[in-house]
This record gives C-alpha cells, sequence and structure tokens, in this order.
C-alpha cells in the first residue's frame, strides 16, 4: 500500500515560531538545510549560520531543542512576536515581494506567504487598516520571518501531505506590544483562532503566540478521534519562558498513514467544517 507522511502538532504547554521550529528540528530536519534555504532569503550579508543557536534543554526531564537566532541590536530572544528594538520592520507587501523574489523552492514560498497571509488579515483586522498595508511590527522582524519561512522548509523536508493539531493552550494576563499593553491572548492571536480548538487554561503568560496560531491556522485541521497511522519520530521545542508548574514546550509527531486514509480524511466532517471556515477567510488575504 501506498505511505504518506502526516504532521501532528501537539501544542502541550504553547505554540511559538520557535518552539515549533525547534521541535521540526528536534524531530529530525537539518539545520544545514535551513541555513540554505534561510540564505535563499538574502536578509543579511553573511549566512544565518551565525544567526543561528540551537542547545539541548530539559523540562521536566525531557530532552528539548532550545532554537534561537541572535540578531543585531537583539540582547535577549523574546518569546516569538514580541522582539523590541531589532528595527526590521516590514509591511505584508513587502514580505511578500521579499519571499516571492527569492530563490526559496515554490512549495516553501507558497506555504510561507499561506502563513502570512493569515496573520496580515488578522492584523488587519485588528487595527482596521487593508492586509496590504498592514505593518508587522513584530511578525515583520527578520527572526519571524526566519521562523516561518523555517516552518515552511521543514513541512517540506519531511515530504509532509496533511497536518493535524490538538488543541492550542491559552494564557491570560497582559503583554508589552508596539502599542503598549494589550491582553492575552493578543487580539490578532484571538482573530486567527476563531474555528480553531482551544483550551483556556490558568496561567499568566502568552503561550500561543500570533506566529504559533497563524502556523496551524494556515497549515493544520483538527486531529480526527480514532484515525490509525504508524508513528515515525518525534521531535520537542521550547519557548524560553519559564512557568511554574508548566511545560513550556511543543511537539511534533512524524506519522505515516495509507492513502486511502488521506482522502478518508478529507471527507470527515470535522475536516470539512475546518476548511470551509478557513475558506471564508481566504477572501481577505
Amino acid at each position: 500500500w501506498q505511505a504518506v507522511n502526516i504532521l501532528i502538532f501537539d501544542p502541550i504547554g504553547g505554540a511559538s515560531g520557535d518552539m515549533i521550529l525547534g521541535s521540526l528540528v528536534h524531530l529530525g530536519c537539518p539545520p544545514e538545510y535551513l541555513i540554505e534555504t534561510w540564505d535563499s532569503l538574502k536578509l543579511s550579508k553573511g549566512s544565518t549560520k551565525e544567526l543561528l543557536k540551537i542547545s539541548e534543554k530539559r523540562i521536566n526531564g525531557i530532552v528539548v531543542a532550545d532554537l534561537r537566532f541572535y540578531l543585531q541590536e537583539d540582547t535577549h530572544h523574546a518569546h516569538d512576536d514580541q522582539i523590541p528594538g531589532n528595527g526590521h520592520f516590514r509591511t505584508h507587501e513587502e514580505i511578500r515581494q521579499l519571499i516571492h523574489d527569492s530563490s526559496v523552492p515554490e512549495r516553501i514560498q507558497t506555504n510561507a506567504l499561506k502563513i502570512f497571509g493569515h496573520i496580515a488579515q488578522a492584523e488587519a483586522t485588528v487595527h482596521g487598516v487593508a492586509t496590504k498595508d498592514v505593518h508587522f511590527h513584530e511578525i515583520g522582524a527578520v527572526d519571524s520571518i526566519l521562523d516561518i519561512v523555517g516552518i515552511a522548509a521543514a513541512l517540506e523536508w519531511f515530504k509532509i501531505r496533511m497536518s493535524f493539531y490538538r488543541p492550542l493552550p491559552l494564557g491570560n494576563g497582559l503583554t508589552k506590544s508596539m502599542h503598549g499593553n494589550i491582553p492575552v491572548p493578543a487580539p490578532a492571536t484571538m482573530n486567527l483562532l476563531e474555528g480553531v480548538r482551544v483550551r483556556f487554561t490558568g496561567v499568566k503568560g502568552e503561550l500561543t503566540t500570533p506566529t504559533g496560531a497563524g502556523v496551524i491556522r494556515a497549515m493544520a485541521e483538527p486531529l480526527i478521534p480514532d484515525l490509525e497511522m504508524e508513528v515515525l519520530g518525534e521531535g520537542y521545542g521550547c519557548g524560553d519562558h519559564e512557568y511554574d508548574g508548566w511545560p513550556n514546550m511543543f511537539r511534533s509527531i512524524l506519522c505515516r498513514m495509507n492513502a486511502e486514509q488521506e482522502k478518508e480524511c478529507e471527507e470527515n466532517p470535522i475536516q470539512k467544517k475546518s476548511k470551509e471556515h478557513r475558506h471564508e477567510r481566504k477572501r481577505d488575504i
């Protein structure tokens, strides 16, 4: 029988760009392959190898990948989208042009642009502007471009045909943004999560960021109960925030299923409802 590769996004304690990408590297996506892809963007004069640091960390005894980018003027890699001071702010149209004009393979471009498109639409809705005019104060920062293109590249590396997700955890409280203090989850995150399965927690802090929500919104469908598949491997990535009694990590699970099952998944009512909601959003991207 013909097999296809499936990825399950499992946001154990949160979902952000660096956590998701770290889990995919831990799963087996070679950093060298990602660096080659990033260098195709020509974001900096040198190689992105000089900006990337991947180290091991333990959370509750579990080894996870701690992935960070060290950028000029960036003294601390904040949790994914909240990167004050690195100065690389772009409009959605500029980001589209940057990726489109690069030598990054077409399928990777398509998925990266899809993720950015959903995030831009959410930001446009929140701030009351046209999608093309959205200024990505956080998402447009170089490290977030690297996160999103890196995730799209990793999905291509593993030859993923279909992705599923488990419910995303949401924290509470306030977080700082370029516009001042805003609620957690951030308004753009909440907009992205319309129609997405979530779980509200008592944790004070931003567990799921706009980038994390954007990746799930653009690339994954709700995990169908009782779906049979073979597990091939798993990888863990962590965020750089630590919460008492809360494992701030993300797990990516690589699986394989029969191609016939893939067709059945597409006909599943859960999948159809999710795709209908996504199609409604696409009209404005």
